[in-house]
C-alpha cells in the first residue's frame, strides 16, 4: 500500500493499461507538451511513442476521432481539458458511438474520457459541472473518483466495453490517498459507505466527501449518528441494497 496524489494514481493506472493493452492510446489537448493540464499524461510520450496524439482545440473532433477509433476496435483514452467543453461534443458522445450498438448490433464501442470538473480555488468561466447533462445520455457511463480509488476505477473504465466519462474534480488532484500495489480494480456500480450511522445519511461526491465526513463528526456533538455514503462511482442514484455492506 502506498500514498499517492489523485493525479499520480491516475497516471500510474494509465501507464499500466497502456502496457497491458497495445490498443490503448491517448488523444487530447496539451497531453504531450505539458503532460495534460493536471499532469495525468506526463511521461506517456516518452514511454509509449506513437500512442499519444496532440490535438487542436476542437472537442467535437477529438471525441469524434475517439469514437471512430473505438468502432474500429481500438481503446482510446480521450482527454478533454475541461468538462465544460463536453457540450461541444455531445453529438459525438451520443449518436456517434452508441448507434453502432443499438441500431447496427455492433458488440461494443469502447472509449473513455477524462474530464476535469469544477473549480480548483475560485470561480471562472471554465468551472461548471455538466454532470446532469451527460448522465442522461443512453449507454454512456458516468463515473467519479476519489484520491484513494482513482487508479482502481480508471482501469475498468479503460477495459469496459461501453463508453465512459470519468469526472476528475480539480480540487482533489493534489489530495492523497492509499493505493494498493500492483494491478487492482474496484467493482463498478457500488456506492461506498465511508461512515456508518443510524440517524441520517449524507450522500456526497468529489470534494464534498471530506466536507461531509467533517460535518458528520461535528454533528456527533449534537447527538446525531450520521452515515456518509460516497456516491462517487456512478452519477445515477444507487439503491441502498446495492451499496457496500
Amino acid at each position: 500500500m502506498r500514498t499517492l496524489a489523485f493525479n499520480e494514481a491516475l497516471r500510474e493506472g494509465l501507464h499500466e493499461e497502456m502496457t497491458r493493452d497495445d490498443s490503448v492510446f491517448v488523444i487530447g489537448e496539451d497531453v504531450i507538451a505539458h503532460g495534460g493540464p493536471y499532469k495525468v499524461t506526463d511521461g506517456v510520450a516518452e514511454r509509449f511513442p506513437g500512442r499519444i496524439f496532440e490535438t487542436p482545440i476542437a472537442e467535437a473532433g477529438i471525441v469524434g476521432v475517439g469514437v471512430g477509433a473505438a468502432m474500429a476496435g481500438m481503446r482510446p483514452v480521450v482527454e478533454l481539458m475541461y468538462l465544460d467543453f463536453v457540450t461541444c461534443a455531445m453529438e459525438r458522445c451520443q449518436p456517434g458511438g452508441q448507434n453502432a450498438v443499438y441500431e447496427r448490433g455492433q458488440g461494443s464501442v469502447r472509449w473513455s474520457s477524462g474530464c476535469p470538473v469544477g473549480r480548483p480555488v475560485t470561480g471562472g468561466p471554465a468551472f461548471p459541472d455538466h454532470g446532469v447533462l451527460v448522465m442522461h445520455v443512453p449507454g454512456l457511463k458516468v463515473w467519479c473518483r476519489q484520491s484513494g480509488d482513482a487508479k482502481g476505477l480508471f482501469k475498468p473504465a479503460v477495459r469496459t466495453p461501453d463508453p465512459v466519462l470519468f469526472f476528475e474534480y480539480k480540487r482533489i488532484y493534489p489530495m492523497k490517498g492509499e493505493v494498493p500495489d500492483g494491478d487492482y480494480t474496484i467493482p463498478i456500480g457500488l456506492a461506498d459507505v465511508k461512515r456508518e450511522g443510524e440517524d441520517a445519511t449524507i450522500i456526497a461526491v468529489g470534494p464534498m466527501v471530506e466536507k461531509s465526513l467533517q460535518a458528520a463528526v461535528a454533528l456527533e456533538d449534537d447527538g446525531w449518528d450520521v452515515e456518509v455514503v460516497v456516491h462517487a462511482r456512478c452519477h445515477r442514484w444507487i439503491p441502498r441494497r446495492f451499496a457496500n455492506p
